[in-house]
């Protein structure tokens, strides 16, 4: 579920739970890989008329998953960090793939699931400086539109005041995030964001 679906703010089971409102626990859900919800925004955007393959954006403080050692499996990850796509009306949209607590290729801030958001907000600000520096198109954390996976729903007000803390309570990313349980890639992560924005502008040619 991304931000914009149907659920509304009354909703029982997922973000966006009115600030008068003791929060609600995060739904459970569980999604596909990143890779998946990568390969589904490439197709989602070639199917654009006219617009061309989205150019994969990649985190300069993350070892690229097409690199992971074999540590990880057999076979490395087949995602990019994110794609950004020109969608037409001199738009770009930007989507990021799930994102962690992650340096280089390895979990950092084992157990302490604010320093893991913490992290996740710097990775997340790499990617989007990123993606800004190969077009006009200038994006920012605040006011991306979120889809935060918590592991542990015990940990959701932890997490959100992360959140308000470094972006503000009344960023958008803030306002507008879904939150909602889920297996997390690694057992030792705790908490993961996906997000996506668009902005006036194209990316380089």
């Amino acid at each position: 579920m991304a931000a914009g679906s149907s659920a509304t703010a009354s909703s029982t089971w997922v973000g966006r739970t009115p600030s008068s409102k003791p929060a609600a626990p995060p739904s459970r859900a569980r999604r596909p890989p990143a890779r998946w919800a990568s390969t589904a925004a490439r197709c989602r955007c070639a199917s654009w008329p006219g617009a061309r393959a989205p150019l994969p954006i990649e985190n300069p403080r993350q070892v690229s998953a097409y690199r992971y050692p074999s540590t990880y499996g057999p076979r490395a990850p087949t995602f990019s960090r994110a794609a950004l796509a020109d969608i037409g009306d001199d738009r770009c949209a930007l989507f990021i793939s799930g994102t962690a607590s992650i340096v280089g290729h390895e979990t950092v801030h084992r157990g302490d699931v604010r320093e893991q958001t913490r992290e996740t907000l710097r990775n997340l600000e790499a990617v989007v400086t990123a993606a800004n520096a190969q077009g006009s198109a200038r994006f920012s954390l605040a006011a991306l539109d979120g889809v935060v996976y918590v592991r542990h729903p015990a940990d959701l007000e932890a997490v959100r005041g992360v959140l308000e803390d470094a972006l503000g309570s009344d960023a958008p990313m803030v306002r507008g995030a879904v939150y909602l349980e889920a297996d997390i890639c690694r057992g030792d992560l705790l908490v993961e964001i996906e997000a996506h924005a668009t902005a006036p502008g194209r990316r380089r040619d």
